[in-house]
């Protein structure tokens, strides 16, 4: 009688997502990258900002994600696309990326004044100036 066996192989690379805010202002972010099924230690993490300049990152290995920091401090402002690079345990690559918008610093300083009539002890006026500078960062 003959003999024989099945062999099945895992030709599906896995499913994975890109958890990060929708917008930051030049400085890092925490960004979790997540898997159906368990990893391979290996990856490949990058930025590119909206000039095109790649700036890589390590990541965290979880087993089945990865956790890092990306420093956006140096990225052009406007969109950034985060791109991830993985595969699993039987080495089936995938790869996903995700947007954020880069914007730039900014900061509000508030001159308040007021006026008082202190004869009749009442307040005349209030002016108030509000000034809004933005600044961006290498200016």
């Amino acid at each position: 009688m003959p003999s024989f066996f099945l062999l099945e192989l895992d030709t599906t690379a896995p499913t994975i997502s890109i958890a990060l805010p929708t917008w930051t202002t030049r400085t890092t972010v925490p960004v979790i990258i997540t898997s159906n099924e368990e990893l391979d230690n290996f990856q490949d993490i990058y930025m590119v900002d909206s000039q095109g300049n790649r700036f890589d990152s390590t990541f965290l290995y979880l087993d089945d994600s990865f956790e890092g920091i990306v420093d956006f401090s140096s990225a052009a402002s406007g969109r950034a696309t985060i791109y991830a690079r993985l595969r699993d345990t039987v080495r089936n690559e995938i790869t996903a990326e995700a947007t954020i918008l880069v914007t730039a610093e900014w900061g509000a300083r508030l001159n308040v004044t007021s006026e008082i009539d202190t004869q009749d002890l009442f307040v005349a006026e209030k002016v108030m100036d509000l000034d809004i500078e933005i600044i961006e960062e290498g200016d």
